[in-house]
């Protein structure tokens, strides 16, 4: 159930420890979609608390959704290296420029000069 709350509110700061605090009412708590974990920001003068967001929420789904679209090849060309051009010789050759993400672990058996599985 929506509750809008239109108007100020005044409250009472508590103390805890030694810092402060206000109790929000459940009404507003849920109107603003917020959970146990909240960002907060000064602008202005003012406290404005945010449901708090996850650093790359949503990535796992965006990465299938371009494989599934076969979009997930890199946009460039890989730009060789010294180590591409005179170490990495012993495995087989492949070209990785078109391999596209999820088939990089086929390339895995190629190693440089020496080193054994």
């Amino acid at each position: 159930m929506k509750h809008a709350i239109s108007s100020t509110i005044s409250m009472q700061m508590i103390r805890i420890g030694n810092s402060r605090g206000v109790r929000i009412p459940k009404p507003l708590i849920e109107e603003a979609g917020l959970s146990d974990e909240v960002e907060l920001r000064v602008r202005r003068g003012s406290i404005v608390i945010l449901p708090a967001t996850r650093p790359r929420a949503g990535w796992s789904e965006a990465a299938e959704l371009l494989r599934q679209r076969n979009q997930d090849l890199l946009p460039d060309e890989p730009t060789p290296t010294e180590f591409d051009e005179k170490e990495w010789k012993c495995g087989p050759a492949r070209d990785v420029r078109a391999v596209r993400s999820r088939d990089r672990a086929l390339l895995s058996d190629r190693r440089p000069c020496g080193v054994r599985s």
